[in-house]
């Protein structure tokens, strides 16, 4: 087991998508920092693959080597890449363990990132500056990514050990641009990697980071597949107690109609979750910047049980997700099993926000009881360094 811990930044509009590459590298050789090896891939949908791809193999013709003819699973996105994309991870890993571009590529790469989104717009893009040296003693062995995320029956896929990561993709706007600073903590799972001097540098150039710090953990194959058989024996222990609970939601076509004059009053969602969520020992927490928040409570075993929420700008429609998880595992509460058809349920007045709120709280609290000793008899507890970030 190999423990990473993730740091997200926005460039916003300060530094523009294509000249994030040449921004990174000029910083951490400001810093004396090195880094060894780059990657890349892009995919573009059916629709404009034919309108870009043959302009790229004409400007570029080495990129031809990293053209995929077949579906690709990217472990970087965890989804597949169609004909037509590019990528820099050969196929016959983990046989071939360089992930990265050839030394001659490179030079090339930099010349393709600036390109990015304009003449050339690729449907997703990612780059990475691999092998960063953190620190003296940081371990540039490739680690595999095979774990929860990753099943080994997938196979084994390279994981960006200490590196600098960022990408784009339809959904995102010139305004966006997302970096993840990943290092490894292995070593030093009791508190957060290295001396404050690394994170103080980050901040410096990178600004606030966008959320607090995650972490990934990366399984060996042993251990993957004692989670996998872990994960099949739970399988039929899910079904039954999310069968069994007792909590379901009014359907909105049940439901009395909304009195007139209520339509279009301000929800609160987060007034809803702060009364649903007293004496339960849920601590409330918002994303900056966004309309997402949670409510989340670790028990005993040190598995969290958390219920992710938000309201789609513009409507009466509220988003939810109730979900538990420890280290080595991660489960969904199916919410067709309480009473709710579509994760967009509307919320059109006060009232319905508080009675959804409770609803899920209580749903929440339920499961938990009933996967408690399951969950801990399967998996285990989580260390307590796991979720204290």
């Amino acid at each position: 087991m190999r423990i990473f811990q993730k740091y997200h930044f926005d460039l916003k509009d300060r530094v523009p998508f294509g000249d994030t590459l040449p921004f990174v590298e000029a910083w951490l050789a400001e810093q004396g920092i090195a880094y060894d090896g780059m990657a890349f891939a892009m995919h573009f949908n059916k629709s404009i693959k034919s309108r870009y791809v043959p302009r790229l193999l004409a400007e570029f013709p080495r990129l031809a080597k990293y053209c995929q003819e077949e579906y690709v699973y990217h472990a970087y996105s965890a989804d597949y890449f169609g004909k037509g994309g590019f990528i820099s991870v050969p196929e016959n890993w983990p046989e071939n363990l360089d992930i990265h571009v050839e030394k001659q590529d490179e030079a090339m790469l930099r010349q393709v990132a600036a390109k990015i989104p304009r003449p050339y717009k690729p449907s997703y893009t990612f780059f990475a500056l691999d092998n960063v040296q953190w620190l003296p003693e940081i371990n540039t062995t490739p680690a595999f990514t095979c774990g929860p995320r990753t099943p080994c029956f997938l196979g084994l896929y390279p994981h960006f050990s200490n590196s600098i990561q960022w990408r784009k993709d339809d959904e995102m706007g010139n305004s966006r641009n997302e970096i993840t600073v990943t290092i490894e903590r292995t070593q030093s799972s009791e508190r957060l990697l290295g001396d404050t001097a690394i994170l103080e540098k980050l901040a410096a150039v990178f600004q606030a980071p966008l959320y607090r710090p995650s972490l990934e953990i990366v399984f060996s194959e042993d251990e993957a597949w004692q989670i996998a058989a872990a994960d099949f024996e739970m399988e039929p222990i899910l079904e039954e107690i999310w069968a069994g609970l007792a909590y379901r939601f009014v359907s909105r076509r049940e439901a009395p109609a909304t009195p007139e004059g209520t339509q279009g009053k301000r929800v609160s969602l987060k007034k809803a979750f702060a009364r649903a969520i007293e004496g339960t020992g849920f601590q409330y927490a918002s994303r900056p910047g966004r309309s997402e928040y949670e409510c989340s409570v670790i028990n005993q075993n040190n598995h969290r049980i958390k219920i992710e929420f938000g309201k789609i700008h513009r409507t009466h429609k509220m988003e939810f997700d109730i979900s538990i998880s420890g280290y080595n595992f991660f489960t969904r509460i199916p919410l067709t099993e309480i009473g709710v058809t579509s994760k967009r349920e509307s919320i059109p007045k006060q009232a319905d926000a508080d009675e959804v709120a409770r609803k899920l709280v209580a749903a929440a609290l339920e499961a938990e009881e009933r996967l408690r000793e399951p969950l801990l008899l399967h998996y285990g507890k989580t260390p307590d360094w796991y979720f204290k970030q």
